[in-house]
Parts: structure tokens; C-alpha cells; sequence
């Protein structure tokens, strides 16, 4: 079991914060009666968590033109941090269908 996993298996929702500076998201488990948390879905059977964050990115003008993996994830006084400046794209790439 990962650390991510631990941190994040015990609630359903998330706390999103934001640093500009250092341009990181930081995730925090959250009481799901919180109204600014975010709800963590279980994608897969693999144990993979998202969380959607687009309402979240808008609000802080980060601009996000993909779907993207972070490489690197720590966790810091209960906080998974997530660096933005360290991610790949994973997003899939747009099919042409013949007629």
C-alpha cells in the first residue's frame, strides 16, 4: 500500500489547496460535510483515486489543456503535495473514424 493510498483511503473528500509560488496542489482529507472539499472517486480496480479539479483550477486561473500524471507526489504534514511543474501528458489522442 502506497502512502498516497493511506492518506486518502479513510474519506471520501479532499481539501484542495494552492501555493502560485511554487505552483503545487495540495490535497488534504476532508470531513464530507465540508462544502469547499472535493470528492475522491475510486477509478479501476487497481486502487486509483481522482479527484476532479477543474472548478478548483478555474478559480485559481491555472490553465490546463490536458489530462496529466504528476511524477512526483509527497506527503507533508498530512498533505499528499502534487507539483504541477513535474507532469506528463496522458491524455489520449483524438481518433478519426472513417465513413
Amino acid at each position: 500500500m502506497t502512502p498516497t493510498w493511506s492518506t486518502t483511503r479513510r474519506t471520501s473528500r479532499a481539501l484542495l489547496l494552492f501555493d502560485s509560488t511554487t505552483w503545487t496542489i495540495g490535497l488534504r482529507p476532508a470531513r464530507h460535510d465540508l462544502p469547499n472539499a472535493y470528492p475522491i472517486i475510486k477509478k479501476g480496480n487497481h486502487g486509483n483515486m481522482q479527484v476532479c479539479i477543474r472548478p478548483f483550477i478555474r478559480k485559481h486561473e491555472v490553465r490546463v489543456e490536458q489530462t496529466m500524471r504528476f511524477m512526483t507526489a509527497a506527503i507533508e504534514d498530512g498533505v499528499l503535495v502534487l507539483e504541477m511543474r513535474r507532469t506528463t501528458n496522458v491524455s489520449r489522442a483524438k481518433t478519426v473514424r472513417k465513413r
